[in-house]
């Protein structure tokens, strides 16, 4: 190598450390460019930290009362400061928490992961009112299986505004992890002393979170309104809206995690099986009446009607529907209520055992080792009968597979199983055609056999959304033009109207197969049509007025060999279908179940809600208001409250006790 050649690399390594040199300098001054953006840097004074502590606390804490101003309401004013106090308690713990690491970037982790798990647990909240009108427990996050299909529909609901607030917070936790969490570098007797102040401000928080809940009025305070007392609420917590409103979210997320765990790890005592033998005790025994084996011996179909509402039933939009009902036996004043979140799955379960899944909790995750021998499917197969379920949907939602047995179904069946035929080639198994026109699954519904059989059929045509986003929509338009596609009600029309068209082809099938005459028809609405985005004027349509009208739903009973044209006045709900039809069908009709036979001449008629709510044929209650009364006394009303509030307790411990477990007493009790 030359002396030219070595003067040459010597001078190029020099540049090259120069250029290093450079870009070290630049990073350095980036650096403190940036840290000049970091509240306090490393070195933050007393003042700094202060004002970290009321930044990091602010940003917990109004995640909570953003939900307040947007939805809560009337918090304040039924529930005093402790909603407010609870809140604050929470948020000082989460600042405690991110404020207890000393290195900024492990502050910035944690603080980011409590935040923003916060942040989006409010923000389903938020979005779970707006589209069901409730907030949701964890036990019904396992509903979001089948909701999750129709996500076009809640991000239309939801509205621009959503996503501006969430990109808004989100904006702020980014500021503060990024801006106001310094480095705490403190020598070792602060580092005791700031050790010892947050631990007596953390347990301050506790004592605040155990106690505040104390002082909310007890039953005995509240008089003819003990059925709405935040304190007996606090204790069952099933009533979403009621619970926000006395908890706050960070409130509300802790006990309603404390309530999972209780159920979780209850054992069930002698004193809680007597408690349901009690109740049962005082219910009047069932008693025959001129309706009593009508129908001895007969086949049955019952198809839950998906958002099948109570005003679509006209000669325009269900002609079959409307026609059967003013020749079946047609229930006048029915609801479907809203006990649990899974609207439908809710009314699946209430209508196959009489009894209510939990108002709180996972029903189809916790119950599927329970045993319903006193189910509807249950009792026809123990009298011959072959039971049968079908949906379109796959057997994993709702776990409707395991449920579908442990209600006493011998199989279910999903349409999505069934290889398409000549005549289904052009449809898809979300329309509900699919099933009689489909030759194997129809023949599984009205199966060749001498004994009697009975199909439960769960309709999905007329799901939400009611645009022309899904394929539902586009068929029924298609098939219906006279319908508008811009306007929601009329695509659920249309939609309705497809639903109709499926009963139809439900009636020829059967007239095909020479059972018409034979078989008993079960038709009913799975709830009112909550999807439709237009409030103001389902309620209006309804006929709701703020009260529980908005759930009155269309139910019928018909056979063809007994046109009653009966229409049925006596208010009724969901889990009164079971008994009625086994009355109807000359079987025994269980005593132990929450639902009665309607025809039964000691049955007064109700229909009982969440909220706090229940509706007869002479008031409306709901929240502990009276929307109508019709002659009920204060006495009256004080009673049908204290038998609801024991209905509640009741419903669930039968659930948490697998009451129709083989056996009684102690076979039930703690095992």
């Amino acid at each position: 190598m030359s002396f030219s050649d070595k003067d040459t690399k010597a001078d190029t390594e020099l540049l090259s450390d120069d250029i290093n040199k450079e870009k070290t300098k630049r990073k350095k001054e980036k650096k403190k460019e940036k840290d000049f953006f970091i509240i306090g840097g490393n070195n933050p004074s007393p003042l700094i930290k202060v004002i970290s502590y009321i930044a990091v606390f602010a940003s917990f804490f109004f995640l909570d009362f953003w939900l307040q101003i947007m939805l809560v309401g009337e918090r304040f004013s039924y529930a005093g400061p402790i909603p407010t106090l609870l809140t604050i308690s929470y948020s000082m713990i989460c600042s405690l928490i991110v404020f207890s690491i000393r290195n900024r970037k492990a502050k910035i982790w944690i603080y980011s992961l409590i935040y923003y798990l916060l942040m989006a647990y409010v923000f389903i909240q938020y979005g779970a009112h707006v589209l069901l009108d409730k907030y949701i427990y964890m036990g019904d996050l396992s509903y979001f299986g089948e909701g999750g299909s129709y996500f076009g529909f809640a991000i239309k609901k939801l509205g621009v505004m959503t996503f501006f607030w969430i990109f808004i917070f989100y904006a702020i936790g980014r500021f503060v992890k990024m801006r106001l969490l310094p480095n705490a570098t403190v020598k070792l007797e602060n580092a005791k002393k700031g050790i010892i102040i947050r631990s007596l401000i953390a347990i301050a928080c506790v004592i605040t979170i155990i106690v505040s809940p104390m002082h909310y009025k007890t039953d005995e305070d509240m008089g003819v309104a003990s059925f709405t007392s935040p304190a007996y609420e606090y204790s069952r917590f099933t009533n979403s809206d009621a619970d926000m409103r006395i908890a706050g979210v960070y409130g509300y997320l802790s006990r309603d995690i404390q309530m999972n765990i209780k159920r979780a790890n209850k054992k069930i005592t002698t004193e809680d099986i007597e408690r349901i033998d009690s109740f049962f005790a005082n219910k009047p025994e069932h008693k025959s009446n001129e309706m009593t084996g009508i129908y001895k011996g007969k086949n049955v179909v019952a198809v839950l009607m998906e958002s099948i509402d109570d005003w679509l039933v006209t000669p325009q939009d269900m002609p079959v529907l409307y026609e059967l009902s003013g020749k079946g036996i047609f229930f006048n004043d029915f609801y479907t209520p809203d006990y649990a979140n899974g609207w439908t799955f809710n009314t699946e379960f209430a209508f196959n055992n009489g009894v209510y899944p939990y108002s709180n909790g996972s029903t189809e995750g916790n119950l599927t080792g329970n045993s319903f021998k006193q189910s509807l499917p249950s009792v026809l197969k123990d009298n011959g009968y072959s039971t049968n379920m079908f949906h379109y949907n796959k057997a994993e939602y709702y776990n409707r597979d395991v449920m579908s047995k442990a209600f006493g179904y011998e199989a279910y069946h999903s349409f999505k199983d069934y290889e398409p035929d000549a005549n289904t080639q052009d449809i898809k198994v979300e329309i509900d055609s699919y099933l009689t026109r489909n030759a194997a699954l129809f023949n599984d519904v009205v199966p060749n056999q001498t004994n009697p059989f009975y199909s439960f059929i769960i309709s999905y045509t007329a799901h939400l959304p009611y645009d022309t986003s899904v394929y539902t929509s586009k068929y029924a338009l298609e098939k219906y033009p006279q319908y508008d596609p811009k306007d929601e009600f009329d695509v659920l029309r249309a939609k309705a109207h497809v639903t109709d068209d499926f009963l139809g082809e439900l009636i020829d099938g059967l007239k095909k197969k020479g059972v018409w005459e034979d078989t008993v028809l079960v038709l009913y609405g799975d709830h009112y049509a909550y999807g439709i985005n237009d409030t103001e004027k389902i309620t209006e349509i309804s006929e709701a007025n703020g009260n529980r009208v908005l759930e009155r739903t269309p139910a019928l009973i018909y056979c063809a060999d007994d046109e009653r044209a009966l229409k049925v006045e006596k208010t009724a709900q969901t889990v009164d279908l079971a008994p009625t039809l086994m009355n109807l069908l000359g079987l025994p009709v269980s005593h132990e179940v929450m639902g009665n036979d309607i025809f039964d001449p000691d049955y007064p008629g109700y229909a009982i809600f969440l909220k706090n709510g229940w509706v007869n044929d002479k008031a409306d209650a709901k929240d502990g208001e009276i929307y109508k009364n019709n002659g009920m006394s204060d006495e009256e009303i004080l009673k049908m409250n204290d038998f609801v509030k024991e209905y509640y307790v009741v419903n669930d411990l039968i659930l948490d006790s697998d009451y129709y477990v083989v056996g009684a007493g102690d076979a039930r009790v703690a095992r």
